[in-house]
Parts: structure tokens; C-alpha cells; sequence
């Protein structure tokens, strides 16, 4: 018998088409292992998915030691990022009225609760820092051309900054926040990756100035596609924040 680990067990489950819906599976051995399954978020196949997986694996010529767990959950991670603020018409209308007032739109989001129609809004400053007097005269220049749009009774707009440890669910977010800090979770790397945002393409981003988190690998400058990626967010140390001036 031979003892599993996470690429042959992901070569196994793939050479079995019926089970073609499991999109990663992680291994972690602490004196006993456990195996966790990403599949579609569906409860109907992870179901099956548990059923089928362990026949597989009672048939194969592999064997876990002291088998701790079979876990199958929800992808929450595979597919993370988005690729949707630039596709939403909203954003359209709104990016250029904010640009030509300094501004960069980081967010558009509607959502109705009722009969309101509730509109939130981040932007940033495309120089300096971005405070209460920017959010207000967003909100007061766009606020009109929303009210005709959707009615003056019926609307709700919030518009703000974004937060410091902000997450990174969409593409377009890597391009706003260039020369920002950030910390990425690489599958490639199964590790959290932490640099500064240098550049962005439709595929990818380099950081410079990286570290991997567990091996403590460090260099000047990483290439990561937006396929690996399956978590971000914005990350601040001291020496970053020391000169910014809080407005």
C-alpha cells in the first residue's frame, strides 16, 4: 500500500469521471490525517460525493494512517475572485462622473430590500488621502442622476472609503489598489503571500517585495495568476502607514 498525499489523491479522484464535480482536496497530517474535499457548493453532491469517494478510495492501492476525518465541504475558495464591478452597468454610469472628480470607483453594489433600492459606493482619493469631504461630494454630485433613475423616495446611498484590511473579491480591485500591500492565499503555494501590487494584467499581478508565509521564502518580485488566487486582501504594516496622515 501506498500512502496517500494530496497529488495522488487529486490524480485518483480525477481518472474517475463520475466524480468529475470535486474541485481540490487538501491533506493535513497533525499525528493523525485528515482529508477535506472543496466540491460545489450543492448539498445534493456533496452527498454523493462523500459516498462515492470513499469506495474509490477503499479500492485503491493507497491508505491513509490514522484516518482522523473525511470531510467534504463547499468551494467556497475555487473560483474566488470575480470578474463582475466592471461588467455592471452601474459602474458605467457612475466611473467617469467620479473620475472627473478626483476620484477612482473602487465598488458599486445595488440590492433592493422592500421597495428601496439601497446603492453602496466606495471610492478613493487617485492622489492622497481620501476622507469625509470626498465621500460628500460624491454622494452629493451622483446623488441626483440615482434619484432619476430609481426615485427620490425609494433610495438609499451610502458612499465611503474602503477599509484598511479590505478583501479582495473582483479583478479589477488589484488594479485600484497598485502599490498597496496585500496578502494572497496561493493554491500553487498552499501559503498566504504577502508584497505590494506592482502590476496587473487581464491574467495576473506581480509583487514585489514578497514573502511566503510558511516557508518564510522572501524575494523582489512574484507572479501570480488570478486562478491561484483563492483569497485576498489589503494588507498594512508600520512602515506603511508611519508617513499617512489621517485626515
Amino acid at each position: 500500500m501506498q500512502l496517500v498525499n494530496s497529488v495522488s489523491f487529486v490524480q485518483l479522484v480525477n481518472s474517475v469521471s463520475v466524480v468529475n464535480f470535486v474541485q481540490s482536496v487538501n491533506i493535513n497530517t497533525y499525528g493523525a490525517t485528515k482529508i477535506i474535499l472543496r466540491i460545489d457548493n450543492n448539498c445534493l453532491y456533496r452527498y454523493i460525493a462523500r459516498g462515492f469517494l470513499m469506495k474509490i478510495f477503499e479500492g485503491s492501492k493507497f491508505s491513509v494512517p490514522f484516518l482522523s476525518a473525511f470531510e467534504v465541504r463547499s468551494g467556497i475558495f475555487t473560483d474566488m475572485l470575480k470578474n463582475e464591478i466592471t461588467r455592471d452597468p452601474l459602474f458605467e454610469d457612475l466611473k467617469d462622473i467620479v473620475a472627473n472628480l478626483g476620484m477612482v470607483l473602487c465598488y458599486v453594489r445595488k440590492s433592493t430590500q422592500g421597495k428601496t433600492v439601497q446603492i453602496f459606493v466606495d471610492i478613493m482619493k487617485s492622489e492622497g488621502e481620501t476622507g469625509i469631504d470626498e465621500c460628500a461630494l460624491v454622494h452629493n454630485t451622483i446623488l441626483p442622476r440615482l434619484e432619476m433613475k430609481y426615485g427620490r423616495d425609494d433610495l438609499y446611498l451610502e458612499v465611503s472609503t474602503p477599509g484598511l484590511q479590505r478583501n479582495l473579491r473582483d479583478i479589477y480591485e488589484f488594479s485600484v489598489f497598485k502599490g498597496k500591500r496585500c496578502r494572497v492565499y496561493s493554491q500553487k503555494y498552499s501559503s498566504w503571500l504577502t508584497g505590494i501590487i506592482t502590476e496587473t494584467t487581464d491574467n495576473g499581478l506581480s509583487l514585489s517585495d514578497y514573502e511566503v508565509e510558511d516557508t518564510k521564502e522572501k524575494g523582489e518580485s512574484i507572479e501570480l495568476g488570478y486562478e491561484d488566487i483563492q483569497k485576498a486582501k489589503l494588507e498594512h504594516k508600520w512602515e506603511d502607514m508611519k508617513n499617512v496622515r489621517v485626515k
